[in-house]
């Protein structure tokens, strides 16, 4: 059974790098995260790049975050389901703020994963 993190060790205790690589590296995501969630879209042309771009950056995350530590609870962490998994269906705006309202939640569990690198 694998251990949890929070409950058993600090976060930094199992990484395969040092404290301070592994933050720039996560820094490194939030700021592409939140350069995503900036995006202003107009058009379905716009919001299925946005989707692309949110796959290829979740996915890039999870592998990161899997080469980072040498446990799998923090990827468990932030793969987790964020609640708004389906793109929907209906206006632009609102399947726009769904897309957008994933990548804040993920931007939110790295941060909390950058937090817990000092604890």
């Amino acid at each position: 059974m694998t251990p949890n993190l929070s409950l058993h060790s600090p976060l930094h205790a199992h990484l395969y790098h040092s404290r301070e690589h592994t933050a720039a590296k996560l820094d490194d995501r939030i700021r592409f995260g939140r350069e995503l969630l900036d995006e202003n879209l107009s058009d379905e042309d716009g919001l299925e790049r946005l989707k692309q771009r949110e796959r290829g950056w979740h996915d890039y995350n999870l592998l990161l975050l899997r080469t980072l530590f040498r446990e799998p609870t923090a990827a468990s962490r932030y793969g987790a389901p964020t609640g708004e998994e389906g793109y929907g269906r209906g206006p632009l705006d609102e399947r726009t703020e769904q897309v957008k309202f994933r990548i804040a939640v993920k931007v939110m569990r790295l941060e909390s994963l950058r937090k817990d690198l000092v604890v």
